[in-house]
């Protein structure tokens, strides 16, 4: 396996899931929902994702 397209992969998912802080923001406080739009009327599961995407992130931090 190819060292560097791991290592490439790995900072896309890192940066994706760090991303989740500010989407999130977005989305509760201004009211913008980028990435979750098709969960708009479902807060419970756009709510539950987040915290799935979260759980990813130290995930990924604890266990690189």
């Amino acid at each position: 396996m190819n060292v560097q397209a791991v290592t490439t992969s790995g900072i896309f998912l890192r940066l994706y899931y760090m991303a989740t802080a500010v989407f999130l923001m977005l989305d509760y406080s201004l009211g913008i929902n980028v990435r979750l739009a098709s969960l708009e009327a479902f807060p419970v599961w756009r709510a539950i994702y987040y915290v799935f995407c979260f759980a990813c992130l130290s995930l990924i931090w604890w266990r690189p």
